[in-house]
């Protein structure tokens, strides 16, 4: 009987190989992470992460009542 899994089972091992990486250069770098000096610049970063960088995305930011409060 021949089996032919060979592909498949060099993906999940390419796959976890990488997995697997990324874990040992992400640990690596929570051992010294970079921290914001400030509220200001954390709300920063936060601000920039949050955009919507697609070309069909939409983005809007404005007030509304919710409950009768201004939110």
């Amino acid at each position: 009987m021949i089996f032919r899994f060979q592909a498949p089972v060099k993906i999940a091992l390419g796959f976890a190989a990488m997995v697997a990486a990324l874990g040992f250069a992400g640990s690596a770098r929570a051992d010294n992470p970079s921290k914001p000096f400030s509220r200001a610049e954390a709300t920063q970063i936060i601000a920039e992460a949050r955009q919507v960088v697609n070309a069909n995305g939409i983005e809007r930011l404005e007030k509304g009542k919710i409950g009768g409060i201004e939110q």
